[in-house]
């Protein structure tokens, strides 16, 4: 199955539910799969939220053939063919359950930077892995396209990381069981406004995830461990009850990964102070970075808070680009189907 570290148990109990022998029309299908920040904070594995932008459309088409796979990615450099995570989904899917009477082109417009901690791998992994299964008219939950979309991010990052594909896929603030390998979207009424600054640095690398895990220390004292407990329960708190400044402070508040992966972003402690003073509700480091985002009120203070950091950023001769965007209440989707394509 190509190399990738996934848990061959979840598939073969999905492939359960494909027949050997799948007979499709040739359908096309258009999918919308949003960006999504993981951790927030103290939630470091666990925790992640959809954003609405940017997004990555995919145009899936599956036909009768051999087994064939071909993938064209468009936009930052992104390797098409096999080099590409969707080859490495579908291909392993195809092998795990035994199809081999379809072909499949796929096409990706990246629309989520990749190695920006806005979780891109997520983005096109669940997108492809929700058009594969509903294409296939396999009869699947949102969990099954976790589980898939899984197997893009261990062909990526070597191990499959599920906080930003469960985001990407659920939309909406979700919460990562990893003891039992389940997803949960959290109920909350809260859709915040996000700033988002992206410094140019040399995380913005291949490997970038593997490399800002290497930094975090192997033992945690139990002091900070009850710290990092209490600022996590804070934030689930303050989501089911819809405060938003009690969720600002508790994102802001990460006793154990922000310490050492905030000396990999260039003038983060400036950064922290500039945003709060000019209304940030709360920042942290998206992902493994090199983003930072900030909670906002509104959109006006967003905008503002983006404006300046960037504009401080570029001033110290750190090229920067930012963005506003807001929590997604939808996660992956169809946007069209059938003959429809994306425009050229």
């Amino acid at each position: 199955m190509l190399g990738v570290n996934v848990n061959e148990t979840l598939l073969t109990r999905l492939c359960g539910l494909v027949s050997k022998k799948v007979l499709v029309k040739e359908r096309t299908l258009i999918v919308r799969a949003p960006a999504s920040i993981a951790n927030l904070g103290p939630g470091f594995d666990v925790l992640a939220v959809a954003l609405e932008e940017p997004e990555d459309l995919i145009e899936f088409k599956v036909c009768e053939g051999g087994g064939n796979v071909e993938v064209l990615a468009e936009g930052y450099s992104i390797p098409s063919g096999e080099r590409n995570l969707a080859y490495a989904v579908v291909k392993t899917f195809l092998s795990v359950c035994d199809l081999n009477n379809l072909d499949f082109s796929i096409r990706i417009r990246k629309g989520v930077p990749p190695s920006s901690g806005l979780g891109s791998s997520g983005a096109s992994a669940s997108g492809v892995a929700y058009a594969l299964l509903k294409a296939l008219n396999v009869n699947f939950s949102l969990n099954d396209v976790i589980y898939l979309a899984g197997v893009g991010e261990a062909f990526v990052a070597g191990e499959p990381h599920y906080d930003n594909v469960a985001a990407s896929t659920l939309g909406g603030f979700v919460l990562v069981d990893v003891n039992s390998l389940n997803f949960y979207r959290i109920p909350t009424d809260l859709r915040p406004w996000i700033a988002v600054v992206t410094p140019k640095t040399f995380l913005n690398v291949e490997y970038k995830t593997k490399y800002a895990r290497s930094v975090l220390p192997k033992d945690i004292p139990l002091k900070e461990l009850i710290k990092q407990t209490s600022s996590l329960a804070k934030l689930i708190y303050a989501l089911t009850t819809n405060d938003l400044r009690k969720l600002g402070e508790a994102i802001s508040s990460d006793y154990i990964v922000e310490p050492h992966r905030s000396r990999l972003i260039p003038y983060y402690n400036e950064i922290k102070e500039l945003s709060i003073r000019f209304g940030a509700l709360g920042l942290n480091i998206a992902g493994a970075g090199p983003s930072v985002f900030m909670l906002c009120e509104d959109r006006e203070i967003a905008s503002s808070i983006s404006k300046r950091v960037k504009d401080y950023l570029m001033s110290k001769g750190v090229p920067t680009y930012s963005l506003v965007t807001k929590v997604s209440k939808d996660g992956v989707r169809v946007k069209a189907s059938l003959k429809t394509r994306l425009e050229s």
